[in-house]
Order: structure tokens, then C-alpha cells, then sequence
């Protein structure tokens, strides 16, 4: 899934479906972390691979990883899950 990267009170969501990390307490608010952590901000454009899932009763994408996205091109960043 491609597109631009959304932050705002405290959720991350790319072309409206919210993103999440699998296991942590807070799967939400720990997504939003390690993007920042990562260097990712609300406007980049991202690429995501991930597999669908719910969070209480929102659907969401659990983020396996995360590239920066230039066009055509994309910039890998390291997988999120292996840091």
C-alpha cells in the first residue's frame, strides 16, 4: 500500500486505514513511535507491506515494513520489525 503518510492525535494512517504494530500493548500509539523513531513524518510518501487486522473495532494494516517512496523508485529503509 502507497501513499502519504498521516499522523495526527496520536494514530498513524495511510490512504485512511490506520497502521499498527502487531504485538505491543498499544498498537497504535507504538506505531506512530517507531515511525518518528525511524524518521518518518505526517506527509511523507510511503510504501507499507503489512497484513490486515483489528484493533478493538477500527481495521488496521500491522506494519511488517515501511520504505520511503520516490515515484517510480523506492528508498528501502530497514524493516521495522528487525530495526
Amino acid at each position: 500500500m502507497t501513499g502519504t503518510l498521516m499522523i495526527s492525535k496520536g494514530a498513524a494512517s495511510l490512504a485512511g486505514t490506520r497502521l499498527a504494530l502487531r504485538h505491543p500493548t498499544k498498537p497504535i500509539a507504538s506505531a506512530v513511535a517507531l515511525l518518528r523513531t525511524k524518521g518518518f513524518r505526517s506527509g511523507d510518501r510511503i510504501r507499507v507491506k503489512g497484513t490486515q487486522g483489528v484493533v478493538g473495532n477500527e481495521e488496521v494494516v500491522f506494519i511488517e515494513s515501511v520504505h520511503h517512496h520516490l515515484g517510480k523508485r523506492t528508498h528501502p529503509f530497514k524493516s521495522l520489525l528487525t530495526g
